[in-house]
C-alpha cells in the first residue's frame, strides 16, 4: 500500500511539474492588414515557412487597413505587443516614424 501511494504521488507530482519542463516556443507577433493575413494572402504561406525554419510561432494581428495597423500601434504606444509591423507604405511609415511610434523603421521597396 505504501509503495502504491508513493508511486501515485510521484506520478501526480510529475504531471504537475511537466508544464514547467515544457519547452517554451518563442512567439512572433506581427501586426498587419487583413489582406496580408487572409487565407488567400501571402501571410499564411510565409508564416508556415518561417515557423518551419525558426522553431517559433507566428501570430498575425490584422487591422482593416495599413493605416488601421499604424493607428493601433500609436494607441498602444510603448505597451504594444507587436514585434513587427508589415504592410505600411513609405508615407504611412514616415508618419509613424515622425510621431515616434515606429522608432526602428525599415522600409523595403519592391519597385
Amino acid at each position: 500500500m505504501v509503495k502504491s501511494t508513493s508511486l501515485a504521488l510521484a506520478v501526480l507530482a510529475g504531471l504537475f511539474a511537466a508544464p514547467a519542463f515544457a519547452r517554451d516556443v518563442p512567439n512572433l507577433k506581427i501586426y498587419t492588414y487583413d489582406g496580408f493575413a487572409a487565407e488567400w494572402g501571402p501571410g499564411p504561406g510565409l508564416k508556415a515557412g518561417f515557423e518551419a525554419i525558426c522553431s517559433c510561432t507566428v501570430d498575425f494581428v490584422a487591422a482593416d487597413s495599413s493605416i488601421g495597423t499604424l493607428r493601433r500601434v500609436q494607441l498602444e504606444g510603448a505597451t504594444t505587443e507587436a514585434d513587427l509591423i508589415v504592410g505600411l507604405d513609405t508615407a504611412i511609415a514616415g508618419e509613424g516614424a515622425t510621431r515616434g511610434c515606429l522608432p526602428n523603421t525599415i522600409s523595403i521597396s519592391t519597385n
